[in-house]
């Protein structure tokens, strides 16, 4: 059976288990999308076919029909994602959310459960179908204002050396695993480039070692201050510009590749007509494999600017985008997330004489700005250097920062969770911070540390003074607003008894092995096959390098004997050889499941 018939007729055979849903779509497609990220942050991987599925479903849901070129066929792991992306044709939006949910339920016939279990805002309330079999309504969501937000100083434990990292701000935070790292900022006059790894479940500070590699492309990572840090997958990251002193200043912006678990840097190629100038104080978010960066303050001029430019890990490509809309003012010291894997969303930011508490969007598909509807009783007033992260539920978390004349004492929620259908969102006030937390500061960092996405740890900053506190953050509640009183077919109702309460029950096996075929294993053997080939090319391509390398070292033991020519030729090749050799890392499909 052709993708094309298998997907045609999966179209056709919604099955039982989609039509008892209580959570619509795109609500359900996006906790499917929220549980596969959870496992990659746990450590655990789908099988590769699935995971071509479920990426290829994805990018099908938010970027429509694949019309990206066709990679080189020497590049098996994007050739693979494409095609994958490529056979699903035309199929619509909506279809593709559907059969992302559908396919999970085959790997995963408990993943709404343990989705259930991560908080309230991830559950569906039973909706009991009516007596007159009257069509069952959406149930209301917790309101924005439900959300509970605890804030906590941490205190560390001793060391076995007593090591902990020196105060800072405008440093960088990452949270991989069970631990939090720390890189570089600014004390005083100083940058700084070293690097912390705090243990979540220790509590214990350990400083980490920037490994130096005697390879032209490798480096040790520059002293960096206001430089944006971005996870990539496994141990892995990427960083983005950032002010430095002035002895390793130059004109364009750099970027570094940072593998955390062998603390090894490597220094990306910069290909492209136009890229960005060094700056620090931009903001960065990382959309599949491109990094978007907005703003910032040049380092060499300290001109502000709102331009746009895109990075592609892949290539190592910056595009200067042509965007529609009325773009944010110059800033910098802003912030910014993306949401559902398409919309950018900045907040706030600084520049010379004023500070700023607007919300703008990028919707990355079309690259049209837009300022969304948000309400609320009360909003945040302007700043600049704040923390942010985004939490469970679509609930962007905003913490201190300045305003030209003093710390902000407060903390807000940004409710998001109806930017994709209603293009709005709603401010929710967390109230003062308190001076014990030290959080009413500037160029303090917060990054999420459970897979659940309800608790955060924040750390640094200034307030006059340099800080090293750590402090977490807590979340309940959903954030979501109370959804419309809008009537569902009656076939989405599902009784509360049958739930209890958790949401639509899992799918039997037997259901499973019977969903699964023959449609979704026709998708996944043709899928397989694809990768199956590619492997073999792979490996034909490995062989052949092996063999140029045998060649290369026969060559060496006679090169008394060998024209100057030739040993032109076998330098040559050698760079061709060490390219190939640290061109890898991780493995081919290690990013597709933490990407979107």
């Amino acid at each position: 059976m052709s993708t094309s018939h298998a997907i045609a007729t999966l179209r056709l055979r919604r099955s039982a288990d989609m039509s008892t849903m209580a959570v619509p779509y795109p609500e359900r497609f996006h906790l499917a999308k929220a549980y596969v990220r959870s496992l990659h942050k746990q450590g655990k991987e789908l099988a590769d076919e699935t995971q071509l599925v479920l990426y290829a479903l994805d990018r099908q849901a938010c970027d429509g029909p694949c019309r990206d070129p066709k990679p080189s066929a020497w590049n098996a792991r994007e050739r693979a994602l494409w095609q994958a992306w490529d056979h699903l044709g035309q199929m619509s939006r909506e279809e593709a959310m559907r059969l992302y949910v559908k396919q999970l339920e085959i790997d995963e016939p408990d993943w709404w459960r343990s989705s259930a279990a991560s908080g309230p805002d991830q559950q569906a309330a039973g909706s009991s179908a009516s007596g007159g079999g009257a069509p069952a309504m959406a149930d209301e969501g917790p309101d924005a204002s439900s959300c509970d937000c605890k804030f906590e100083l941490l205190r560390p434990k001793d060391s076995a050396d007593g090591a902990v990292p020196k105060p800072r701000y405008e440093h960088g935070s990452l949270c991989i695993g069970s631990k939090a790292y720390v890189v570089g900022g600014r004390l005083g006059g100083r940058y700084l480039n070293d690097c912390w790894a705090f243990d979540l479940s220790t509590r214990a500070w350990r400083e980490r070692k920037w490994r130096q590699v005697d390879q032209s492309n490798k480096t040790v990572l520059p002293a960096l201050a206001a430089a944006s840090y971005l996870h990539v997958g496994g141990f892995k990251c990427v960083v983005v510009g950032g002010h430095t002193k002035p002895d390793d200043r130059t004109e364009d912006m750099k970027v570094y590749k940072v593998d955390l678990s062998t603390m090894e840097v490597e220094r990306c190629d910069a290909f492209g007509e136009s890229i960005p100038s060094a700056r620090g104080g931009h903001a960065s978010v990382l959309v599949r494999s491109q990094v978007y960066v907005f703003g910032g303050e040049e380092t060499n001029t300290k001109k502000l600017r709102n331009d746009l430019y895109v990075y592609d890990l892949h290539s190592s490509t910056w595009t200067l985008a042509e965007t529609k809309g009325e773009p944010p003012s110059p800033r910098s010291a802003h912030s910014m997330t993306v949401l559902d894997g398409k919309y950018i969303v900045v907040f706030g930011g600084g520049s010379v004489s004023r500070c700023f508490n607007d919300v703008h969007v990028l919707d990355t598909q079309s690259l049209e700005w837009f300022e969304p509807e948000v309400v609320g009783e009360e909003a945040p007033e302007p700043r600049a250097g704040h923390a942010s992260v985004l939490m469970s539920g679509n609930r962007y978390v905003i913490i201190g920062g300045g305003n030209n004349v003093r710390a902000c004492p407060d903390a807000f929620v940004l409710d998001l969770s109806a930017l994709s259908s209603e293009g709005s969102g709603r401010w929710v006030p967390l109230g003062d911070l308190g001076a014990d937390l030290a959080l009413s500061c500037e160029g303090a960092t917060i990054v999420e540390t459970d897979a659940k996405g309800t608790r955060a740890l924040a750390y640094g900053g200034y307030d006059g003074k340099y800080l090293d506190r750590l402090c977490t953050l807590e979340m309940g509640g959903s954030g979501r607003r109370p959804a419309a009183k809008t009537a569902l077919p009656a076939k989405t109702a599902v009784p509360a008894a049958a739930t209890n309460g958790q949401g639509p029950p899992a799918v039997p096996a037997a259901d499973v092995a019977a969903a699964e075929d023959p449609v979704v294993a026709s998708l996944r053997a043709e899928l397989a096959q694809v990768k199956e080939r590619l492997k073999r090319e792979t490996q034909a391509k490995m062989r052949l390098e092996v063999e140029n390398a045998e060649l290369r070292k026969a060559l060496a033991r006679h090169e008394d004997e060998l024209p100057v020519s030739t040993m032109v030729g076998e330098a040559n090749g050698k760079g061709a050889q060490q390219e190939h050799a640290t061109e890898g890392g991780g493995g081919w499909l290690s990013y597709i499941a933490g990407s979107s």
